[in-house]
């Protein structure tokens, strides 16, 4: 077994990976405040049905409803760093945190049983190749969106997961600030978002490590949103489009970055956009360098 340090509340074990996780006890004690301690497992973060609330769920918290919900999701949102299987869930609940309902209130208990049965879930840095001295180092970006998304202001949600050298080093799930008029516009800002994530990263590798180039390869399931970025110029359907968003294709243009086209069942941003299933979950938690086996101390 590796040698286990703690940095900033979480484990760090460096054996033949990295292995990072929060102590179980973090989690426990979130189930603890809740009265959810002895509560049943969830197969799942959430479902497509917490989209949809009655009337009767959209009543307002209480002061100390409202309270423990703000405390419960602030630590949630801790966790992401190490959990990226619940980030779209969190990220949802965060959106309400000014003025949460009790159907906000179900999402979160929702969540809740699916931590309480995931807690030996564990983040996991292991690189499978390594780059020669004379190699170009390849970041590997996945992007997806959830068109018009949310039942209430039809926004979408961007995800997206990057890979260096076969290992997960960041993903995200963000609600996109513009409303798309379509799936491929949504996609298109999705792509964006990877592109920008993707610069920065590769600035950071040629200062740190001294090489002259990074290859970005960007990989989308979205034929149409491919299509959007790969063009020169906007087009008819898209005139309303601004600016920002059309930058790829200079970058494209330019070889700054490359788009290439994977099945959905090959993009694990897939769980950054929406509930997904229990069966599309764990197809994809490998990807995204989650350990979901039980720890052996």
């Amino acid at each position: 077994p590796g040698k286990t340090v703690s940095f900033l509340g979480r484990n760090i074990t460096n054996g033949d990976s990295y292995d990072i996780s929060l102590s179980q006890d973090y989690v426990v004690n979130i189930l603890e405040e809740n009265n959810m301690l002895n509560c049943n497992p969830a197969p799942a973060p959430g479902t497509s049905a917490l989209k949809a609330p009655t009337a009767d769920h959209e009543q307002p918290l209480s002061t100390d409803e409202h309270a423990a919900y703000r405390r419960t999701v602030g630590k949630l949102q801790w966790m992401t760093y190490t959990r990226p299987d619940i980030i779209y869930a969190t990220k949802e609940l965060a959106r309400a945190l000014q003025a949460p309902t009790t159907a906000d209130q179900q999402k979160l208990k929702h969540l809740l049983r699916y931590l309480k049965g995931t807690q030996h879930y564990r983040q996991v840095i292991r690189p499978t190749a390594k780059i020669p001295p004379t190699q170009i180092p390849d970041l590997n970006i996945y992007v997806d969106s959830d068109w018009a998304g949310c039942p209430e202001t039809r926004r979408s949600t961007t995800g997206f997961l990057i890979t260096l050298l076969g290992a997960t080093i960041n993903y995200g799930s963000r609600t996109q600030a513009t409303i798309a008029l379509s799936s491929a516009e949504a996609e298109l800002y999705a792509i964006n978002t990877g592109a920008t994530e993707a610069l920065h990263l590769r600035n950071l590798l040629m200062e740190l490590f001294n090489v002259q180039k990074v290859n970005i390869k960007i990989h989308t399931d979205s034929s149409s949103g491919k299509s959007m970025a790969t063009r020169i110029g906007s087009s008819r359907k898209a005139k309303h489009v601004d600016l920002k968003h059309l930058f790829i294709q200079q970058l494209i243009s330019h070889d700054i970055v490359r788009l290439n086209k994977i099945h959905t069942n090959e993009n694990p941003a897939d769980i950054f956009t929406k509930y997904i299933s229990t069966k599309t979950l764990h197809r994809h938690l490998q990807a995204a360098g989650l350990n979901t086996q039980h720890h052996i101390h």
